[in-house]
């Protein structure tokens, strides 16, 4: 079993149009474990996920295992015990091993491990550039965000969690009383890679003189830092910590910009419990390879899997199509909050990292006009209502079509779903 993750890059714009997607694909950064072709001095980083009746057995056997390894020099690094986490069933640990060490601790163990899974590793890229003043970006206007606000409807009190690269709290174009965020590998507040400030900025970026207005512009963010200060790479077990950060945080819906091409059964788990057993909403970029692969998490079925369009309503070239995308955002040249502190710098980016974000604020406008709709009817709402485009209907590259904000509130407001 081969397990090959990437981040969903943005497409810088001089990549745009003009590099091959085979080009692209090796530009990217990969990372491969093979289950079964691991060296004795291999390095490995896994999730394994223990039988809770046995929990006790694993640990004790798991630090016997670290003392004979600190008694030789050698090192077996903790990074995360998910069996401590109250409140939500998943028992597992996630350790830095080499291939023997695995290998012993696994024949040891024997079925008190029920599953191992590679911690799979994801990348990020942006672009900038800069503008005066206030603008709504094309991709607001294009979700119709601006016609709820007319109604008083501006995603106000809803909490959206972002995991992504963290945020520059101290942008003028961030409110900070509607901020939040966890520190998991660093402060949340600071954003050296720009990453996540500018998929902030399309959610929540304040109605004021300075840069851009987000989609929900009075919508709470809570940022879930993953990525260090190069957005050089985030490990599954890291987001899926995050994702919890959020559930624990109250948060109605996650935006994940992020994906990669290899599915995991635990990570199908552990968001089809968020989605079907606490009632979140999560939204992912569907890729930026090109082809009809599928990228995870965007491809599971308790995801929606967001497509990329551009200002003309046309389909990125860089856009993934199968059959798990659910619909379609703006994702070319798409401008929002820069991760610098000055009031008038934009950042331009392309990406289906940049598409997801719109749903994200389109669905924090839903949930504040239908509080107690649920994340699956505002999901089937989104979906039902999207301006359709391609095939008449669901189609691969397109999803259900473009994600309208009123339409959507108007058929939450008519029953239609």
């Amino acid at each position: 079993m081969n397990l090959l993750f990437e981040f969903q890059q943005p497409i810088r714009d001089s990549e745009y149009d003009t590099r091959s997607l085979e080009e692209a694909k090796e530009s990217r950064g990969r990372f491969l474990i093979s289950e079964m072709d691991l060296g004795p001095d291999d390095p490995a980083r896994v999730i394994i996920t223990i039988n809770p009746a046995r929990q006790d057995e694993f640990f004790n056997l798991l630090n016997n295992t670290l003392e004979e390894a600190e008694a030789m020099n050698a090192t077996i690094d903790v990074h995360y015990n998910f069996a401590e986490v109250e409140s939500f069933d998943f028992k597992a640990v996630v350790l830095s091993l080499t291939g023997l060490q695995l290998s012993t601790l696994q024949d040891q163990a024997g079925d008190i491990i029920q599953s191992i899974d590679e911690d799979l590793l994801r990348e990020v890229d942006e672009t900038t550039s800069s503008l005066p003043a206030q603008i709504t970006p094309y991709g607001v206007e294009m979700v119709q965000a601006p016609q709820l606000w007319d109604s008083g409807i501006t995603g106000k009190n809803v909490r959206v969690c972002v995991i992504d690269s963290g945020i520059n709290a101290k942008h003028p174009d961030f409110d900070r009383k509607r901020l939040n965020g966890s520190k998991l590998i660093g402060p949340w507040k600071r954003d050296r890679c720009g990453h996540g400030t500018h998929v902030s900025g399309t959610i929540g970026a304040t109605n004021n003189e300075h840069g851009v207005v987000g989609v929900a512009h009075e919508s709470n963010i809570f940022s879930v830092k993953v990525f260090n200060r190069k957005c050089a790479g985030a490990y599954s077990s890291t987001i899926i910590s995050a994702a919890l950060h959020c559930l624990f945080h109250d948060a109605k819906i996650i935006n994940m910009s992020l994906g990669g091409p290899a599915p995991s059964n635990l990570e199908s788990s552990i968001y089809g419990t968020l989605y079907n057993d606490f009632g979140i909403l999560i939204i992912a970029a569907a890729g930026n390879a090109g082809d009809a692969s599928y990228s995870y998490p965007a491809s599971y079925p308790s995801v929606m899997s967001v497509a990329a369009v551009d200002s003309n309503g046309i389909k990125a070239p860089f856009s993934q199509f199968n059959n798990a995308v659910d619909i379609s955002a703006p994702g070319v040249d798409v401008q929002s909050v820069k991760t610098d502190s000055g009031g008038t710098s934009i950042a331009t980016m392309s990406g289906t990292s940049m598409a997801a974000p719109h749903v994200s604020g389109v669905a924090a406008l839903l949930y504040q006009a239908f509080p107690k709709a649920g994340a699956k009817r505002i999901r089937a709402a989104m979906e039902k209502t999207a301006n359709d485009k391609g095939d008449a209907g669901r189609d691969d590259e397109y999803g259900w079509g473009i994600v309208q904000a009123q339409a959507a509130y108007d058929c939450l407001a008519n029953n239609c779903v």
